[in-house]
């Protein structure tokens, strides 16, 4: 089956409504069968384990971000396609999540990226794909130096 093999994370994040960000993330990882305790410790990897008893809805927008990072892999997929926001290139740059996703997918089939800004597909992507309306124009390797 295709679907636990994958992970996905939007650039607009959507939660079930009065949940905290551990509740949100545990129901994510009972979808896939993955222990409460693997969950938990997700929080950690994203920086959230202070923000674990905080309503989705009060998190900010970075910190909304990083849970809906972590909800997409609880499940250690083998693919996470992801978006990344203006704030997450900020905050990046501070020591972000991006490297955090590209580490932990070095022994899978790793990260896709979606971004419309160049110069952060050549410093992180290995390999670059331009897109429009769905039909790859050119791909190949990207100029940069990659994870």
């Amino acid at each position: 089956m295709l679907l636990p093999r994958i992970g996905v994370q939007l650039q607009a994040s959507s939660f079930f409504e009065r949940l905290t960000a551990r509740e949100q993330i545990r129901t994510f990882a009972s979808l896939y069968g993955v222990p409460a305790k693997n969950a938990d410790d997700m929080l950690g990897t994203v920086g959230l384990t202070d923000q674990a008893g905080v309503r989705a809805e009060k998190l900010s927008g970075g910190q909304a971000q990083r849970l809906s990072i972590a909800c997409a892999l609880v499940h250690d997929p083998e693919l996470l396609c992801f978006s990344t926001s203006q704030q997450e290139r900020l905050t990046r740059r501070q020591g972000g999540i991006c490297g955090t996703c590209c580490e932990r997918s070095a022994t899978r089939a790793g990260p896709s990226l979606t971004t419309h800004h160049m110069d952060e597909a050549e410093s992180l992507c290995d390999r670059v794909a331009i897109m429009d309306h769905g039909k790859i124009l050119r791909a190949g390797p990207a100029s940069g130096t990659g994870p």
